[in-house]
């Protein structure tokens, strides 16, 4: 079954919207509010907010966001819970901090410092769309 994604006319399977709703519900009060809630999930960052880059990207992002990417290409599935796994290890036995590593990903993902639990958004995104921000985020702010 298609559904229309109400605001911008986005046609996507009504069980994703369905998911897409249940990850965000607690964010958005009205109809109205829904697409500045989950715009990134349809449009990959053009841009990345400004004090969240001169906050949370730090000299050594670009090198861990590229181990992380590695990471991210092997994960089986790529579920929110794997992924979640897998990154949470991998955190931990490079001794990165969690919250450097987590902001970082979360910028090059979503453009900012927002959105429900990151893990969530990237099993939404799938694979390809995950890395593919990962790249054009890299090129952008490394």
């Amino acid at each position: 079954m298609k559904s229309c994604w109400p605001v911008r006319g986005y046609d996507t399977d009504l069980e994703r919207v369905i998911e897409l709703v249940s990850m965000t519900r607690e964010r958005v009060n009205f109809i109205h509010e829904l697409w500045d809630q989950t715009d990134f999930f349809f449009e990959a960052p053009s841009s990345y907010d400004k004090a969240a880059v001169k906050k949370r990207w730090k000299e050594g992002s670009p090198a861990v966001i590229r181990e992380l990417r590695a990471v991210l290409e092997k994960a089986e599935p790529f579920t929110s819970e794997e992924t979640e796994k897998v990154v949470k290890a991998w955190i931990e036995e490079k001794d990165y901090g969690m919250g450097a590593v987590m902001n970082a990903f979360r910028l090059v993902i979503v453009g900012g410092l927002r959105g429900p639990h990151l893990f969530d958004i990237i099993a939404w995104l799938g694979r390809e769309e995950t890395l593919e921000r990962i790249d054009r985020g890299l090129e952008k702010l490394a």
